[in-house]
């Protein structure tokens, strides 16, 4: 596969490129540095060099000692699974992580990285650090509003966390080389993801910088550095791509007898379309996207038969647009992504495309940060009519999608993405994020399988698809590298 990383680059230039910087009190956040990485008979162990987990722990062992010399708080995260409810969907997905338990040595932090008494150490079952765990409200309680986030892996629990962070108002700092997962790849592409629109990926001797001033105004000694070095920028992040090897296949055979998980359809499913607004479909708009077979007005396009098909067959509608009023709305997403405080209200292009515009009965929720469950009525509505299953479509695959899918997954509830009815911006960011959500979060199908169930609607949902989408879904190992054989993903663009 060719993945040219610099057009993807181009395509997010004037847009995605805002800079956080620190703000004024920062903790060392560290994500699952678990033995598990590091033991080489382990099913998960990441010893690539440069971007694996064995490499991140080395990188971040002098960090975490400096913060702690200069008593920045120390939170980490291990995970820990009991009783046969913990985990809910997310071990579903991923059933090896069941062998997370408290006698499993490769569930402990690395020697290397251990903790030290006074540091935190908070048991988490989720993707992020955030769900369902107290570190928001700890943060908050000593006045932190600045995470530097370390550990693995990249893909997952890393920009989970990451996403999680920014939505929760804190400015995510990620060192790339304190952070590893199974493939170059997938490490780099997920950098370049986060840091467009979660958070700044930087060069570890800023974050080292940063910590030797502990003490000083820290936003004043590091903001400019920041900007003139940080890694994941356009141009920064091409010349540490030259010589990665991008092959997809190579990714799906990495993954083979982990990440092979199928969730398949519960009892009662409901159709969220997440932000399909003008923006997306207006030639002359900075966020349109237009690209032939994995763009925004594609997707919309092959959206508008399947929302048809539910509303048909009485399957619940909900919609999400989203509006910027206040100045403080939208917090650090906002700050991160400037140019969306131009979605408000008197925006034209704030509103649904007419294509799929909402009917009588539908709901239509506003949120002002990437998931449609953060900040909104949305689990809570869906559980007040017992649906168990999110199918997601809508835009972009690799921010309000992927997000989605994530919280959604998080929230008890299988998302269901018909591939053909999500878009993004380029055609190797958004296949890359597909790959990634259906290891980890979701099923990634055939349209066709969700048309089959949809008209299904008054039989066993369960029973009728499950095994079709065993058989077809897209985003498997094997599928995944069909559907992008052809696909050009060069992670310089």
């Amino acid at each position: 596969a060719s993945h040219d990383m610099s057009s993807n680059a181009q395509n997010y230039k004037g847009i995605f490129e805002g800079v956080l910087g620190f703000g004024q009190k920062a903790a060392v956040i560290v994500v699952d540095f678990t033995k598990a990485y590091t033991t080489p008979a382990s099913h998960w162990f990441c010893g690539g060099k440069g971007f694996g987990v064995v490499d991140a722990i080395a990188e971040s062992k002098p960090l975490i000692e400096l913060a702690r010399s200069k008593g920045v708080p120390i939170f980490y995260t291990k995970v820990c699974f009991e009783h046969p409810t913990d985990g809910g969907i997310f071990t579903q997905k991923i059933p090896l992580l069941r062998t997370w338990t408290k006698d499993n040595p490769l569930a402990e932090i690395d020697d290397n990285v251990a903790p030290h008494a006074g540091d935190s150490v908070l048991v988490k079952q989720y993707p992020s650090a955030f769900f369902g765990t107290n570190l928001a409200c700890n943060l908050r309680a000593i006045n932190v509003d600045t995470c530097i986030i370390i550990g693995c892996s990249t893909s997952g629990c890393i920009r989970a966390s990451v996403l999680d962070g920014m939505q929760h108002g804190f400015r995510c700092i990620v060192p790339r080389e304190c952070v590893g997962d199974r493939t170059q790849s997938i490490h780099e592409s997920n950098l370049f993801d986060m840091n467009a629109k979660n958070g700044d990926i930087v060069d570890k001797a800023i974050v080292m910088q940063v910590l030797a001033s502990c003490g000083s105004d820290i936003q004043q000694t590091i903001e400019q550095p920041a900007k003139q070095t940080r890694v994941g920028s356009p141009q920064t992040t091409l010349i540490n791509n030259q010589n990665a090897s991008h092959d997809m296949s190579s990714n799906a055979q990495n993954y083979k007898g982990i990440f092979e998980g199928v969730l398949g359809f519960g009892q009662k499913a409901a159709v969220i379309v997440v932000d399909f607004t003008k923006a997306y479909t207006t030639p002359a708009s900075h966020w349109f996207c237009g690209g032939k077979g994995f763009g925004v007005v594609d997707a919309i396009a092959e959206s508008k038969p399947l929302i048809e098909l539910a509303r048909s067959k009485g399957v619940p509608i909900f919609y999400t647009k989203v509006c910027f009023e206040h100045p403080t709305d939208g917090g650090i997403f906002t700050q991160k992504i400037p140019l969306l405080r131009t979605w408000t209200k008197d925006n034209p292009l704030a509103e649904i495309d007419d294509n799929v515009a909402p009917h009588a009965g539908d709901s239509v929720l506003v949120k002002q940060y990437p998931s449609a469950f953060f900040g909104t009525n949305l689990a809570c509505n869906l559980r007040a009519i017992n649906v168990d299953t999110c199918i997601i479509i809508g835009c972009s695959t690799s921010g309000c999608i992927r997000a989605s899918v994530l919280d959604g997954m998080q929230h008890g509830f299988r998302c269901i993405v018909p591939r053909e009815c999500v878009g993004d911006r380029t055609q190797s960011i958004h296949e890359s994020n597909l790959f990634d959500m259906n290891a980890k979060n979701g099923d990634i199908v055939d349209k066709a399988i969700v048309m089959q169930v949809l008209a299904s609607c008054g039989s066993d949902i369960q029973q009728t698809i499950e095994q079709p989408a065993k058989q077809t879904r897209v985003g498997s190992p094997q599928t995944t590298l069909i559907n992008n054989q052809n696909a050009s993903h060069d992670m310089s663009s």
